[in-house]
């Protein structure tokens, strides 16, 4: 299977995610789309399968690995709330 979006960091997006990832004040869900991220850098060698990185994660990861693809780092490591889940 071909994959659509290839996840590529440079060095500097590296440190970055892996600050993220150590930081234990972020939240679960940042943490987890921050090692998805590693997981499924290109740079670093040999990447895991996307189904490999699934399963290990708990969560699917395509919409991660998208969002890194089409907005950047900064647009995946952010918290998005949507209207609904954000009561007056």
């Amino acid at each position: 299977m071909n994959k659509k979006y290839v996840t590529s960091l440079i060095p500097s997006e590296r440190k970055r995610i892996q600050d993220t990832v150590n930081d234990k004040t972020v939240s679960a869900t940042i943490r987890k789309r921050a090692a998805i991220l590693l997981l499924a850098d290109e740079r670093a060698g040999k990447p895991m399968k996307q189904e490999e990185i699934s399963v290990r994660c708990g969560v699917t990861i395509f919409y991660t690995l998208k969002d890194y693809c089409t907005h950047g780092l900064g647009y995946t490591l952010e918290f998005k709330r949507t209207k609904a889940t954000n009561p007056p």
